[in-house]
């Protein structure tokens, strides 16, 4: 069965640059849970101005259907700037 996948939606434009900046340095990424290391690198290779991105789960992952789950960048960039009792939290969330 694959597995999600993330697409990009361009809200606002800010062309300063072709795509985000880290949001942890290795250090730390390499601390991360697989699953927060594929967020982090689907946000770095994500345009600048993709300001939000949709998660497609498969059918059978939830339901029987497809299930799409719209987020904005931003919430992402809070869940890399969390304490690490936070960090935790969302780790078993993603799992």
């Amino acid at each position: 069965m694959p597995g999600p996948s993330i697409t990009h939606t361009v809200v606002r434009s800010d062309a300063s640059s072709p795509h985000h900046p880290p949001l942890v340095d290795e250090d730390e990424l390499r601390q991360m849970l697989p699953e927060l290391q594929r967020l982090h690198d689907a946000y770095l290779q994500s345009p600048r101005e993709a300001n939000c991105f949709t998660i497609t789960m498969p059918a059978g992952w939830f339901h029987e259907f497809d299930t799409y789950i719209t987020a904005s960048w931003d919430d992402i960039k809070d869940v890399f700037t969390l304490d690490e009792l936070d960090v935790s939290i969302i780790q078993v969330w993603t799992m």
